[in-house]
């Protein structure tokens, strides 16, 4: 928990110097609230976590966060191909706009 403090405090400041406050809490309200918000999968995965704290129950709990990871990359990536993605990444070609740069 305090690397998570860490890095939000990391942000909030180089967000300060460079004077870009405004675009920082617009970010994080259209992330934080609103259709396709974060809010809907961060509940998920703590609810599975609280799961996982049970000793017996920690296996299943495991294998859903696994699962609810897959489901959040394959929604969030519907408008970007997703092996041409993947081959971008490993051929260490840029990526941009849902096309592969040669």
């Amino acid at each position: 928990m305090p690397i998570v403090f860490l890095i939000v405090g990391l942000m909030l400041l180089a967000a300060a110097v460079n004077n870009k406050q405004r675009e920082l809490g617009e970010l994080w309200s259209t992330q934080f609230s609103g259709p396709g918000s974060f809010t809907a999968w961060a509940l998920a995965f703590l609810l599975l976590a609280a799961i996982g704290t049970i000793d017996v129950l920690k296996p299943m709990s495991r294998a859903l966060m696994g699962l609810l990871l897959l489901v959040m990359i394959l929604v969030n990536s519907r408008d970007v191909d997703l092996i041409t993605l993947i081959q971008a990444q490993i051929m260490g070609r840029a990526f941009a706009s849902g096309r592969v740069a040669n």
